[in-house]
């Protein structure tokens, strides 16, 4: 993977695991007021580097990112 590619793989990936963190809380039975604060804590930012490097292993692989969601997601 060049440098020009990692930016785009990030953002895609990225995008696909913070859908998955927000599903993860919305399917939760839980007050709505502590499932407002827990998506603010997790759609914060940073803590994203670890995901990130599961996909790219993945894809060095060729595996579907898929297969790693919901492990990045923990």
């Amino acid at each position: 993977m060049s440098g020009s590619l990692l930016p785009s793989f990030a953002e895609k990936h990225i995008k696909l695991l913070e859908e998955k963190l927000a599903g993860s809380i919305n399917d939760l039975q839980a007050p709505p007021v502590l499932k407002e604060s827990m998506l603010y804590s997790l759609m914060a930012g940073g803590k994203r580097i670890r995901p990130l490097l599961l996909f790219a292993t993945l894809d060095a692989f060729n595996q579907e990112t898929e297969k790693g969601l919901h492990t990045a997601a923990a």
